[in-house]
């Protein structure tokens, strides 16, 4: 409460200072909390916009993304035009930029999430169990991830993929091979930290078994770095299946990218600027909203950062 100004007063008559209610402020905590907030909902919404893009594909396309139309070659935008046909634009064969581009998203969502799906699974398993029976099999993981991790992953990817061939199978298999080290090495930390603990111990007295702490005890309370982490780790595996698609090694050619149409349209930059612009674009909206998606829930769910 703050001191006002004096009331009027007849002559004679000490002024009596009003007391008028200070005005409220949101706390700092809170106003970082609504940012925080904020962020993650603008990132979501973004997020989910290419997952409806991608499973409404067939229907939100305005023509076939393989159509081959040889008089509309290098055909500008749209809006540059005032034609509605191309709304932004043709390749370098005729095919229509924005069909290519929505029939692309589907590659990178489903990458993405089966990438990032069984590289959790399979780090997070070996991660907690050699966490938690350390001695030999700890040692051993160690080794194993020391091996794995003296070879860049983007190198490995690259490698692994051209040993396999192109496909969807394929691709998947080598960014999840190259993907689960970092799960493996958060979980085994966390689960290392967890052992000791009173709830641990207790389960222990009462005779439960090594799988039973690991599943029903352990495996629980380290499920929120495993979601921050798949988050984060999403964007990374986007921006690989891109780098593939670009050298050659992912799906193949018969399928439509954003990293093989980056590919295509880096020849004709000068000649047709739109062929890279937009999956260029795409690329960097998707992976910056799984970026800020990763980084609100890391935010949301550590309790060392959600007091500041």
């Amino acid at each position: 409460m703050s001191a006002g100004p004096a009331l009027a007063a007849p002559m004679g008559v000490p002024a009596v200072p009003v007391a008028l209610p200070a005005a409220r402020r949101i706390p700092a905590t809170k106003r970082g909390l609504l940012r925080r907030n904020r962020a993650m909902a603008a990132a979501a919404l973004v997020y989910l916009l290419f997952v409806f893009v991608a499973l409404a594909a067939p229907l939100l396309a305005p023509s076939d993304p393989d159509a081959q139309v040889l008089p509309e070659r290098f055909k500008p935008p749209g809006w540059l035009t005032g034609e509605p046909d191309h709304p932004l634009g043709a390749d370098n064969l005729g095919r229509d930029v924005l069909s290519r581009l929505i029939f692309g998203a589907r590659v990178s969502i489903a990458v993405g999430v089966a990438t990032v799906v069984a590289s959790a699974v399979l780090g997070s398993a070996l991660g907690a169990i050699a966490g938690y029976a350390r001695g030999h099999v700890d040692g051993a993981l160690l080794l194993l991830l020391d091996i794995w991790m003296a070879f860049p992953p983007l190198v490995l990817a690259i490698a692994l993929s051209a040993a396999l061939g192109p496909g969807l199978p394929n691709l998947i298999l080598a960014l999840v091979l190259t993907g689960w080290v970092s799960y493996c090495r958060v979980i085994r930390g966390e689960v290392l930290s967890l052992r000791e603990r009173e709830f641990v111990l207790a389960a222990r007295v009462i005779g439960a078994s090594g799988a039973r702490i690991v599943a029903r005890h352990l495996m629980p309370n380290v499920m929120a770095p495993i979601l921050v982490l798949a988050t984060l780790e999403m964007a990374t595996v986007i921006i690989s299946e891109a780098a593939l698609s670009f050298l050659g090694l992912g799906v193949g050619a018969s399928q439509p990218t954003w990293g093989g149409m980056l590919n295509d349209g880096r020849q004709f930059l000068r000649q047709a600027w739109w062929l890279a612009t937009f999956p260029g674009l795409a690329i960097s909206v998707l992976v910056l909203s799984v970026n800020l998606l990763g980084d609100s829930l890391r935010d949301a769910l550590d309790p060392r950062l959600r007091s500041r």
